[in-house]
C-alpha cells in the first residue's frame, strides 16, 4: 500500500478579506500557514473595545465592517458556501465631541422604523461653539449642500438605463459636485467601505454606488 503524498505548504501573508478567502480555499489541497503582523485575525486589528452606560463591553469595527452584496457578489458567495453568517447594517449614527456625555447630533436608520427626520434630532445638545462654527462655514454648508445633492441624484439615476452603467467618475463629473464634497467625503467613504483606491471607486458603475445609497434614509427636501 502506498502512503499518500505529503501535503505541500503554503503561506498567506495577511489576514484580510483577500488572505482568509485564499486560506479558505486551499485548505482542502494544502497545509495553509496564515502571517498576520497584528494581534487579531479576520480584519479585526483595529477594532475597539469601549465600556458602555450599563458597564458593559462593546466591540466597535474600526472601520465599520460593512459590505453590500452589490459591491462584493463574489465575497458573499463564498460567504454562503463557507457557512458565514452575515446580518443586516444599520446606517445609524451620532456625532459626540470626545468626552462629552451626550452626542449633538444622531440619525436613524428610517427603514428600521423610528420617528422623523427632524424629531430624530431632538433632545440632544446644540453643538460646542468651535463645532458649530466649523459646521457653519461657507466650506463645509456647500459641502452638506452637495452630500443632499448627490444622494438624491443617485437615488433617482442608479436604475436609469442610460445611466447606471456610467463610471461613477463620470457621474461626478456630469452633476459638478464640488471637490471638497467629492475628495473629502464620498471618496473617502466609500473607498473605506469597499476597501478600494479612490481611483477603484471612480471605474465603478453608478448602480453599485446607488444600491448601497438605497440602503441610507431618503433625505429630507430641502
Amino acid at each position: 500500500m502506498t502512503e499518500a503524498p505529503p501535503r505541500q505548504r503554503v503561506c498567506v501573508v495577511g489576514s484580510g478579506i483577500s488572505g482568509l478567502s485564499i486560506s479558505w480555499l486551499l485548505s482542502d489541497a494544502y497545509d495553509v500557514t496564515i502571517l498576520e503582523k497584528h494581534e487579531r485575525l479576520g480584519m479585526d486589528a483595529h477594532g475597539l473595545m469601549v465600556t458602555g452606560t450599563d458597564g458593559s463591553s462593546i466591540r466597535l469595527d474600526a472601520p465599520p465592517r460593512a459590505i453590500s452584496a452589490d459591491f462584493y457578489y463574489n465575497l458573499m458567495q463564498l460567504y454562503k458556501q463557507a457557512d458565514v453568517a452575515v446580518e443586516p447594517w444599520s446606517w445609524s449614527f451620532c456625532c459626540a465631541v470626545l468626552g462629552c456625555p451626550r452626542a449633538f447630533f444622531r440619525l436613524t436608520d428610517s427603514k428600521r422604523g423610528g420617528e422623523g427626520f427632524l424629531a430624530r434630532t431632538l433632545g440632544f445638545r446644540f453643538p460646542d461653539l468651535a463645532t458649530l462654527s466649523l459646521m457653519l462655514k461657507p466650506a463645509t454648508l456647500k459641502m452638506a449642500y452637495d452630500g443632499w445633492c448627490f444622494y438624491r441624484d443617485i437615488c433617482r439615476d442608479h436604475e436609469d438605463v442610460a445611466l447606471r452603467d456610467m463610471s461613477m467618475g463620470a457621474y461626478l463629473e456630469r452633476g459638478r459636485y464640488a471637490d471638497g464634497f467629492v475628495y473629502g467625503i464620498l471618496l473617502p467613504l466609500f473607498s473605506m467601505i469597499c476597501t478600494c483606491s479612490y481611483e477603484s471607486v471612480k471605474v465603478n458603475t453608478c448602480s453599485a454606488v446607488g444600491a448601497a445609497a438605497r440602503m441610507c434614509p431618503v433625505p429630507p427636501p430641502l
